[in-house]
């Protein structure tokens, strides 16, 4: 079963559930991470532009490109999302900042995901075992 809603939440809220609901539930901090979201090629064209730059001391920057070399960014996207867990929940908090370059918008979110495959799974079973009653 998979149900989603929109989750931009207030930071004070993001704080209230780190250092209350985190600790009620008895989750354990599992990670933090930093995550840029980049295909293989986009990172091989972004090394390849970076290896053709020429050192030019009269150019703004001191870097230039040969002529035909050039790179268009059109999303960017950054997030750092911290886990925590414990047997049956799975728990991340997320801040997401989002900018389209296309059409000139960005976004800031603070999202929650709350994952319970061990609760489900633990219903699951005895759901099966009432119905053998």
């Amino acid at each position: 079963m998979k149900k989603s809603l929109y989750t931009n939440i207030p930071p004070s809220y993001v704080e209230f559930m780190e250092n209350l609901v985190v600790e009620k539930l008895g989750l354990e901090y599992v990670q933090e991470k930093e995550l840029h979201y980049l295909t293989d090629e986009e990172i091989k064209g972004i090394k390849d532009l970076v290896g053709s730059a020429i050192l030019d001391p009269d150019v703004k920057g001191g870097l230039r490109w040969p002529f035909g070399k050039d790179y268009d960014v059109i999303r960017v996207d950054h997030t750092i999302a911290k886990s925590y867990r414990n047997q049956p929940i799975r728990f991340k908090l997320r801040h997401a900042d989002r900018f389209d370059f296309t059409f000139s918008t960005g976004q800031v979110a603070r999202e929650i995901f709350l994952k319970m495959p061990g609760i489900i799974s633990q219903l699951r079973q005895k759901k099966t075992w009432c119905l053998k009653c």
